[in-house]
This record gives structure tokens, sequence and C-alpha cells, in this order.
């Protein structure tokens, strides 16, 4: 399959803490150093589940279930590694029986506290937000032994989900639509590649979603064509012409 019939199927995280009445409890418990980064709610991990039963049904109705890398690319923000991981539990089945979570830094770009600071990764190679001057405090993703700890299936399953952290510096210096394109630009052969992320990056690869309300596991998708040269882009109507993320309506 060439690049430009590959599709790009975006899915936002579902509820996150600090939006509702869970929060007062997710701050009392929370490490200072975690405050950026909430949690899902109980709904929103319930939200991940359907998303995932309805991705599963969909991908059986249309025959794609194994025209895919099985993997899923997710930002390192812990609602979208909690979305990630529950979608993955509803997509395992006799024919899709292995799955990797592969964490991409690039992904989180688009966040709002992300897009604020930007990402680096620790001499441990751990990821932190950068730290704005005089700051006392650090602030960090989840580690990589906590993600395993907390996002694990019981031991029988245990090699059903597996975890990738892409942590090199080539990841760690994307912007979202360089993560992106590089994520789709490894998977050629397949139809369509799955990414869990933020509302703010779906609204950015087409301009007619900038003021579109994304809900809580939300699913885009777009068509991917690549373009040589997006110089001298004069109006609306060319910049439509010349983007290289066309999004879809099923």
């Amino acid at each position: 399959m060439s690049l430009s019939n590959n599709q790009l199927w975006l899915i936002r995280h579902g509820e996150r803490a600090d939006e509702t009445e869970e929060y007062k409890e997710w701050q009392s418990t929370s490490a200072i150093d975690r405050l950026f980064d909430p949690p899902l709610t109980k709904n929103g991990k319930l939200q991940a589940c359907l998303r995932g039963q309805l991705l599963r049904q969909h991908l059986e109705e249309i025959g794609w279930t194994n025209d895919w890398s099985h993997i899923i690319y997710v930002s390192p923000c812990e609602r979208t590694l909690q979305t990630a991981f529950e979608i993955a539990k509803q997509l395992l089945s006799d024919q899709l029986t292995t799955i990797t979570l592969q964490v991409r830094p690039g992904l989180s770009e688009c966040a709002t506290a992300v897009q604020d600071r930007g990402i680096e990764k620790s001499n441990h190679g751990e990821l932190y937000l950068k730290q704005v001057s005089q700051e006392t405090i650090h602030f960090r993703f989840l580690q990589k032994k906590e993600v395993l700890q907390q996002l694990c299936l019981d031991s029988k399953d245990s090699t059903s989900i597996s975890w990738q952290f892409c942590y090199d510096d080539q990841y760690i210096h994307e912007n979202f639509q360089q993560s992106v394109e590089n994520i789709l630009k490894d998977n050629t052969s397949h139809k369509f590649v799955l990414c869990i992320t933020h509302r703010e990056g779906i609204r950015l690869l087409d301009y007619r979603l900038g003021r579109t309300r994304i809900p809580y596991c939300g699913l885009a998708k777009y068509l991917y064509s690549p373009i040589k040269n997006t110089h001298d882009v004069e109006s609306n109507a060319q910049a439509e012409q010349h983007q290289s993320f066309q999004f879809l309506i099923d």
C-alpha cells in the first residue's frame, strides 16, 4: 500500500480526573511532581473500554482486524497510557492475540501542559517536563517501572500486551505532526495506524476542526497524503488542497 493511502486513526483519552468531582481526591493523594498529569476517572476507564469494544466490532465489520501492525502508539501522559491499555484489552481476540503499546513522546507535545514547557529526558532515561527558571519541582511522567506495574494483565495473559518506550533523542524532539508522520512512514504496508493522544492533536491536523469539541475517547480518522511544497498558500481553499491530512467522515 502506498503511503498516500495510509489512514491515521486518532483517539482522545477518556475523562480526566482534574475536570471532575474526583479532582480533590486525586490532588490530595498525588505526588507533587505528578500534579500536571491527571489519571482517568472511573468513568474514563469505562469510556476507554467501550471505545475498545466499538473499535473491535468496527474492525471485524470492515475486515481490517489484521490489516494493521497491532501496535497502539500512545502519548506518555497517564490518562493516555490508561486509555490505550483499556482499549488494548478489548481488542484482544482469537484473531488478535498480541498487542504492543508503544509510547511516543511526540504524541503528547500537542497537550497544553507539555507544549508550554517541552519534554526532556533524565540520565536514567525517564521523561520530565522541562523546568522553568528557578523552579524547584521537576515534574515527571510515570516512570517505566510504574507503567509496567500499574498497567499489566493477570499473569496468565501477561504476554498478550507488551510495552515499548521510545525515549531516544530522535523521539524526544519530535513535535506532534512529526511524530504521526514518522509513525505513518513506519507503517506503509498497513491500512491504518492507531494513536492515543489529546484533543489538541486531533484539531491540529485539519484547520476545520480548530474549534470542534472533541469528546472523550472520540475517534477521528485522517487520510494521509504527503505533500512536497506547502509554500505560497494564500487562502483557506488553497490550504485545504495542500494539507497533508484530510479528515474523513465515514
